[in-house]
């Protein structure tokens, strides 16, 4: 029995690159270099716990959700590209279970 075979060309390995690695001026992977990590903010929130079921998110004999609270901190993130030099900017956030 033959097996498949899988093209790895340069091509189709440059399609499959996570966007997040790449400059978005030149599009060169790996060329994404961090220069600083801002903290923006911090808060605590109450948010419907994500529940296997409907019935695990309720509190029994009611259709209320169950909420629980959770740290949730913003960072911004300072890029710098190694080849083209572009600068750019992210915001993420952290989201941790309070």
């Amino acid at each position: 029995m033959g097996r498949g075979k899988v093209n790895l060309s340069p091509l189709n390995i440059w399609e499959t690159l996570p966007f997040e690695i790449m400059c978005p001026k030149c599009h060169r992977p790996f060329t994404k270099e961090l220069e600083d990590k801002e903290f923006i903010g911090h808060e605590v929130v109450e948010v419907p716990e994500e529940p296997a079921s409907l019935k695990a998110a309720t509190r029994p004999g009611t259709w209320e959700p169950i909420f629980v609270k959770k740290d949730v901190s913003r960072y911004r993130y300072h890029y710098k590209c190694k080849h083209c030099g572009h600068e750019w900017t992210e915001t993420k956030t952290e989201e941790r279970s309070a």
